[in-house]
Parts: C-alpha cells; structure tokens; sequence
C-alpha cells in the first residue's frame, strides 16, 4: 500500500490484511499511519482507495482499520491477504 504524509512525501509499505468487509479492512503494518490519511492499496489486479480510521501499536505491528472510498465487492475478501 502507499499513502502520501503531511509533507506529501510517498511511502510504501506491505500489508497483512488480518480483517476485511464491504466497507473496510483491518490491516497490520510495521509504521504508524496517522488516522484521516488516504491510501491506495494494491492486491493482484485491484487498487482501492481507503482512509485510515484508527492505528494504534499492537503485538506484531501497527493495526490499521480503514474505510473504503467508493469501493464495492469484488470477491476480493479473503483473510490473510499480503499487499
């Protein structure tokens, strides 16, 4: 996934997506994400647009929840996914 921060410096960065639904997902990551920073997340042929609704330090990494913008299903819901 990558996001640009406050200096509109890009970052890029791996996902484990650990929870995902229609309108979001749950992701662990290594870094902090501020929460109201957009996202462009990337798996296999999809690119979805997200905004990150909370991230606080848990065992493993950082858990990120976002919420899609204007995304709808595509099969694209399976547990475990690496980006």
């Amino acid at each position: 996934m990558q996001y640009e921060d406050g200096d509109n410096q890009s970052h890029r960065q791996s996902a484990l997506i650990v929870d995902r639904s229609l309108s979001g997902a749950g992701m662990i990551l290594s870094k902090a994400i501020p929460p109201g920073t957009r996202i462009l997340i990337e798996a296999a042929a999809e690119k979805i647009t997200a905004v990150v609704k909370h991230c606080h330090y848990s065992e493993g990494g950082y858990l990120v929840g976002v919420e899609y913008e204007g995304f709808e299903d595509s099969g694209w819901n399976q547990r475990g996914s690496r980006l």
